[in-house]
């Protein structure tokens, strides 16, 4: 990285766009998963545990998870050593992270395009850009900006190295193993840079060091399929065989264009409608030639011709303009990892991201920055578009922050996209939240509204909708829902935990009182 004059105010300007577009999220408290990575997490809570954390997923000390991600834990015992449990740290931290990988997304994209304007541009959107507010205001969204980190370290060192400097090579090999311990996905940066070296470099000099992160992979890969076989699970992969799972790819790539053009109505329990065939019914009649169709789905219909007709362009246009070749193959390469072609735990998440809309913003700045070569008037359009960008995502960053503030604010959020009588985890998860806020009322009515939705086999809404019952002295109430929690059969250590407390509960209310 040449830190001249210039590039320093850069830097300056990044810090400063980034920091301000994330300062009111440093009041906001622990929400969601941040109980598990967090505040429930002995794992975390002291440094005897730094060896105990390679041994483990991320979740081992309270739940169980396919997540192999150390580094991330590293990062908050460091942030508890610090700041405790107090969520300002932590916040500051992501915040940090974030600018960080604007600032070098600054430099890799100078060092391939050769033009300062243009990757200033696409590090401001991908600063500002609320989409991003997933992985960074959310605590426990951390394993994205904190690999990236990592990677974009790992791909500057690569690039300045340029294929002579052996220490720079050696570190860009180091940078990239922690960012696969910080999150699993970053298995593609080697497929990205690949993409960087064939659409950029011709001379060669980089390829053949290339092998290493490949060979990087191929041995984490294999530890996870040995190694770490035992000690990582996948409690909940999607449901759906491949077939389906391939079917609706265009659909969740439509789903994520439309989110990072128009940023709006952003929350965590995002989803789309599963196709299962293209139509309901098809019949072709030889003769006479006929061909009847039965209920098209024509989103899904519409998705495939979408994405196949992206794949034409850039494929006829890769030779002509390489920029727009390689931002959408960015894009598409990026998504890989979570397009669901290996079954992970959702079809769709914001957060997911992070690293591919880095794509999207190189084509819209290339775009822009087309339009303001055309004339001295669309000069001036284009510094106006490019403001009000700045200045549009600035405020929905803003107002999306406050969305994470806390738990009663952020599941009522959830909510206001949920439909009628679905959600009911999330009804559970604010009744919880009105609980911890001394809203007894409020949570009565959730725990209610969480066990009309699912009756049986909901044995923490019955135990804790006893234990509103019990602060508001209704004893008879109190001790009918215990007794459909001890009956309650286990599936887990955590169900047997939590039959055990209703059983005492139950005891301590049915013990006769001495008088």
């Amino acid at each position: 990285m040449e830190l001249n004059k210039n590039s320093w105010i850069v830097v300056w300007v990044l810090i400063f766009l980034g920091w301000f577009a994330y300062l009111n999220n440093l009041s906001n408290l622990f929400v969601y998963d941040d109980y598990l990575l967090v505040l429930d997490n002995p794992a975390i809570k002291s440094f005897q545990h730094i060896i105990d954390i390679f041994k483990h997923d991320i979740y081992y000390y309270v739940s169980q998870s396919n997540f192999y991600r150390p580094i991330v834990s590293l990062s908050l015992m460091f942030d508890f050593f610090v700041w405790r449990l107090m969520p300002v740290g932590y916040h500051v931290t992501n915040n940090l992270l974030h600018i960080f990988n604007g600032v070098f997304l600054f430099f890799i994209l100078r060092k391939i395009f050769k033009d300062s304007v243009l990757a200033l541009m696409v590090s401001v959107l991908f600063i500002l850009h609320p989409i991003h507010t997933q992985a960074v205001t959310y605590v426990s969204g951390r394993a994205d900006p904190l690999y990236v980190f990592f990677a974009f370290i790992a791909i500057l060192f690569f690039l300045k190295s340029e294929g002579e400097n052996k220490p720079l090579i050696f570190g860009a090999y180091s940078f990239f193993i922690l960012s696969l311990l910080s999150k699993e996905v970053a298995l593609i940066i080697p497929f990205l840079i690949l993409l960087i070296l064939k659409t950029f470099y011709k001379n060669g000099k980089l390829n053949k060091y290339l092998f290493g992160f490949f060979l990087i992979c191929i041995v984490y890969v294999l530890i996870r399929l040995t190694l770490l076989r035992s000690i990582l699970h996948n409690p909940g992969p999607m449901p759906l065989d491949f077939g389906v799972r391939l079917m609706n790819l265009p659909k969740q790539i439509t789903e994520y264009a439309v989110l990072l053009i128009l940023p709006l109505n952003l929350h965590i329990e995002r989803a789309i409608p599963v196709s299962l065939r293209f139509f309901k019914e098809l019949n072709i009649v030889i003769f006479p030639p006929q061909v009847n169709i039965v209920n098209p789905d024509y989103p899904l219909i519409l998705s495939w011709i979408f994405l196949i007709m992206v794949i034409v362009f850039l494929l006829k246009i890769a030779k002509k303009n390489k920029g727009v070749f390689f931002s959408g193959a960015w894009f598409l390469v990026a998504l890989l990892p979570v397009s669901n072609l290996f079954s992970i735990n959702a079809l769709i998440a914001e957060h997911w991201l992070y690293l591919p809309s880095v794509g999207f913003f190189i084509l819209l700045s290339l775009g822009l920055l087309k339009l303001s070569q055309v004339s001295i008037f669309c000069k001036y359009i284009f510094l106006f578009l490019f403001c009000s960008l700045i200045l549009g995502y600035f405020y929905l960053t803003h107002e999306r922050n406050k969305d994470w503030r806390n738990e009663v604010v952020f599941y009522k959020n959830i909510l206001e996209y949920t439909p009628k009588n679905q959600g009911m985890r999330i009804h559970y998860n604010l009744g919880c939240a009105y609980l911890d806020a001394g809203q007894i009322d409020e949570a009565i009515k959730e725990y209610e509204t969480a066990i009309s939705i699912k009756p049986r086999d909901n044995l923490l809404a019955y135990f804790n909708l006893a234990r509103a019952y019990l602060i508001k002295n209704d004893f008879d109430r109190a001790k009918y829902l215990l007794g459909i929690a001890v009956r309650t059969t286990p599936k887990n250590i955590n169900d047997d935990r939590v039959i055990k407390q209703a059983q005492s509960l139950l005891e301590k209310i049915n013990k006769p009182k001495l008088k």
